[in-house]
Parts: structure tokens; C-alpha cells; sequence
């Protein structure tokens, strides 16, 4: 059970829950390894989001050199050649929110259909494996025998280690199990199997650190993007040398190119001040829509359980001492920071109403004992992306100590 100290049932802020959950440590039991397993491809490819975005520097030079010279054309095409793979990066960063996101919008379907015909077809082309090539030519549907084959092996007996499988498939996988993960990491911590929240946290450790994990990458994600003010200058650029280019009908090279509606998404994205926790946010709170059969305090209690495990663990010097990392401080701060905002568009009346089980005030308090630098970030998420904090109903002093 990890290192799992002491456990107390309660159900209110005078009896808080009051017990060490392992970030550090936690591995997954028998009974948590299928969901901890395709949870785990979605934390890998959080990792290299994180990196990647840390490593961006921008094309501010060559932009600038561009804009201030606007006939030369080498200089023109010095900045279209160093914006063009950073769009694809944008991009990436972008598809990886719309994969976070509890269920993917329909548009989304058509990416992994398009992924396995071109890997069918590449199968045709190479003689195939598994795969008539002439399957194809006797059927007039637009899904053959020969695709739908795919289809089956694809979802159904591939895997990564399987020889044959090839670049569209691993993407393909990726997104499957992507999918499949964060559905099944919310259902599993908001399950009836357990009589009560604290349970949960207590038989499914892992889980609940993987869900931490998550809710940390996004805090994480939102912190670098807010300091990285070349992300919008480069897509900004890029719109408008792209829309300059169809009008004078050049041709747009490279492979990045999104369309019109696609940039349009990707502004958004970007302009909002914390893109991933919204769509976070948004993701969890349509989980609680269309999984009506669920109590909602199912979810809830979730949320407001592991922000006060994460506040008694930072404020407890004993808890405290027990941390061997560094970085487990600001990990226990994003994530409580997290399921904060998260509870707040989930339950109906939010984290600031005097009947929340969040205890607000320290929550706050804590945040406001560390360095003033290391947690402004964290101030301004509860600032200026909750739902609640300026309800009429939010305690005055609540709101006095987020000024």
C-alpha cells in the first residue's frame, strides 16, 4: 500500500483526511496494472511534450530579420524555414491536449481511419502481411475486406513489439490506448468498487499518483507556455505568411501545413492563459456528464480528497521530511492546485462555497509559505482560471487572500 500511514474516514475539514501518499514510490498491484499500463504510454509521451516545449526557443530572430526586410527574399525564406518545423511542434503540443481530452471530437475519427489505409496501402505496395493485395479490386465498399483486416489487426492483435509494426500503426496505438487510458484512470478512481473515497486512495496508490502526474504535466505545461511568448509570435507569423502565400498562389511547403479551420483551433488553444488545464477541465467535467449513472460526489470527493492530502503532506512537517526529491514540493503544489480547479468546474456550487470540502484557506496559506517566485504561477491558475472564486457566495476573506 505504499507508504500509506494513517487513514482517517471523515467528513469534515476538522477531520480531514490525513495520510501519506506515496508520489514517489507508489507501484501498481495486480489489480491496478491494465489501467496503470496504458496510463503509463500517456505519461511517456507527456515527458517528451514537456522537453520539447522547455527546449523552445523560437524564431524570433529571423522573423524579425524578415519583417524589417521585407524584399529580400532569402531573408524570407531563412524565416519560413526555421517557423515551419516549429508550427509542426505547436502542432504536436496541440494533438497531444486533444488526446488528453476524455473523448476525442468527432473530427478527430477521421486521423486514425487515415492512419490505417495508408498503412494498408503500404502493405499493397510491399506485396503485403496478412493482407491480400487483391482484396481490394473485388470490393466496391469503401471499407474492403483487406481494410477492414486491417482494421481488426490494428485494434486486436498488433502491438509495438509485433516486427511488422509499422510508423501509421504506432500512432495509431498511441492514440488508441490514449484514449482508453484517461477514461479508464477516471472510472477507476470514481468506481463504486470502494465504499468511500479514501479507500480508493488507499488500495489504487499508482492510480491515484498517475492522476497526480497528469494533473502535474498540465499545471507544468501552462507555466512554460505563460513564459514563452514566442509560441504565439511564431504561429502568428506563420498564419499570416501562409495566407499571403494562397493569395499569391505560392505553394506551402512542408508537412506541418494546417488548414484554416485547424489554425483557427490552434489560436485558441494558445491564446487562452492555461490551454491544457482547460482541457483538462473540460475533459472531467464531461466525463461527470456522460457518466449520469455515476454520483457526481464520486468524482467530487475524488478531487477534494487528494487536494487535502496533498496540503496536509506539504504542511505536516512529518509527512514533509519523508520526501526524497526536491522537485515532490512543487509536484504536491500543482497538484493540489489541480484538482482544485478541477473540483470547481466539477461540483455545482465549486471549491470556494463554505460547503466545499476544500479547505480553501489553507490551501492558500500553503501556497503562500513558499518562495513567492515558485508559486505565482500556481496563485494566478486560482486567480484566473476557476469558475467559482467570484461567485457572491466565495468567503471575503477567501478572495482577499488571492488578491
Amino acid at each position: 500500500m505504499g507508504n500509506l500511514l494513517k487513514v482517517l474516514t471523515c467528513t469534515d475539514l476538522e477531520q480531514e483526511p490525513n495520510f501519506f501518499l506515496d508520489f514517489e514510490n507508489a507501484r501498481p498491484t495486480d489489480a491496478e496494472r491494465e489501467v496503470w499500463e496504458q496510463v503509463d504510454v500517456v505519461l511517456k509521451d507527456a515527458k517528451g511534450i514537456l522537453d520539447e516545449l522547455q527546449a523552445y526557443k523560437g524564431a524570433g530572430v529571423e522573423i524579425r530579420e524578415a519583417i524589417q526586410n521585407p524584399n529580400d527574399e532569402a531573408l524570407q525564406e531563412q524565416a519560413w524555414a526555421a517557423v515551419v518545423p516549429l508550427v509542426g511542434k505547436l502542432k504536436k503540443f496541440y494533438e497531444f491536449s486533444q488526446r488528453l481530452g476524455i473523448h476525442p471530437p468527432v473530427l478527430r475519427l477521421r486521423s486514425p481511419l487515415r492512419l490505417l489505409i495508408d498503412c494498408w496501402a503500404a502493405k499493397v505496395n510491399r506485396g503485403g502481411t496478412g493482407v491480400n493485395p487483391g482484396l481490394h479490386k473485388r470490393s466496391g465498399s469503401p471499407l474492403s475486406r483487406a481494410l477492414l483486416h486491417v482494421l481488426l489487426c490494428a485494434l486486436t492483435s498488433i502491438t509495438p513489439q509485433n516486427p511488422v509494426f509499422c510508423s501509421p500503426l504506432t500512432r495509431l496505438w498511441s492514440f488508441v490506448l490514449t484514449e482508453a487510458a484517461l477514461r479508464s484512470l477516471l472510472g477507476a478512481l470514481t468506481s463504486e468498487a470502494y465504499d468511500n473515497t479514501t479507500q480508493h486512495l488507499e488500495r489504487e496508490q499508482a492510480l491515484a499518483k498517475q492522476f497526480a502526474e497528469i494533473l502535474h504535466f498540465t499545471l507544468r505545461f501552462d507555466e512554460l507556455k505563460m513564459t514563452t511568448p514566442a509560441i504565439q509570435n511564431d504561429f502568428s507569423y506563420y498564419r499570416r505568411t501562409l495566407s499571403r502565400m494562397r493569395i499569391n498562389n505560392l505553394p506551402a511547403e512542408g508537412e506541418n501545413e494546417v488548414n484554416n479551420e485547424l489554425a483557427n483551433r490552434i489560436s485558441l488553444f494558445y491564446a487562452d492563459a492555461t490551454p491544457m488545464l482547460k482541457t483538462l477541465s473540460d475533459g472531467t467535467t464531461k466525463f461527470v456528464s456522460e457518466n449520469k449513472n455515476l454520483p457526481i460526489e464520486n468524482t467530487t470527493d475524488c478531487l477534494s480528497t487528494m487536494a487535502t492530502v496533498c496540503k496536509v503532506m506539504l504542511e505536516t512537517p512529518e509527512y514533509r521530511s519523508r520526501f526524497t526529491s526536491e522537485e515532490t514540493v512543487p509536484f504536491c503544489l500543482r497538484v493540489m492546485v489541480g484538482v482544485i480547479i478541477l473540483y470547481d468546474y466539477v461540483h455545482p456550487v465549486g471549491a470556494f462555497a463554505k460547503s466545499s470540502k476544500i479547505d480553501m484557506k489553507g490551501c492558500i496559506k500553503v501556497l503562500k509559505d513558499q518562495p513567492p517566485n515558485s508559486v505565482e504561477g500556481l496563485l494566478n491558475a486560482l486567480r484566473y482560471t476557476t469558475k467559482h472564486l467570484n461567485d457572491e457566495s466565495t468567503n471575503k476573506t477567501i478572495k482577499s487572500m488571492l488578491q
